[in-house]
């Protein structure tokens, strides 16, 4: 049975935010055969790949996203991951880029304002992304 997370946004942006969380951890994101459903994989070399099957519903007025994991421990991490990342509203006003524009480390906290390997900075003032 998969997990139903709600989310008062649409569909879009649920979908932006899903693209913006494999990013900012490396993840693969492709859409699944057939059907309007996302497949998320996160390859791991020292187990087996956790996979997530994910599809969007509308109710009520929101965007319901039913997450389906391939039953391993991984997997269910994987799932929560996701479902914290979704129910956070910092995720849909984030202004920090997926990536540093100096070294290409995906930036996962999305408050952050530099790179925590080189130390560019990332976002110029308060909110607003830093302009090339």
């Amino acid at each position: 049975m998969p997990l139903e997370i709600t989310v008062d946004r649409t569909r879009a942006d649920v979908n932006a935010a899903i693209v913006q969380f494999a990013a900012r951890r490396g993840y693969r994101l492709s859409p699944s055969r057939g059907s309007g459903a996302l497949r998320l994989e996160d390859h791991d070399d020292k187990a087996e790949p956790a996979r997530l099957s994910i599809e969007f519903q509308w109710r009520r007025g929101k965007t319901v996203v039913a997450a389906k994991s391939d039953g391993n421990a991984r997997s269910d991490e994987l799932l929560g991951e996701l479902s914290a990342f979704l129910a956070d509203d910092r995720v849909y006003q984030a202004a920090t880029p997926a990536q540093c524009p100096e070294c290409g480390e995906p930036v996962t906290n999305v408050q952050a304002s530099f790179c925590r390997r080189c130390g560019a900075r990332l976002v110029e003032e308060r909110g607003m992304a830093k302009s090339e």
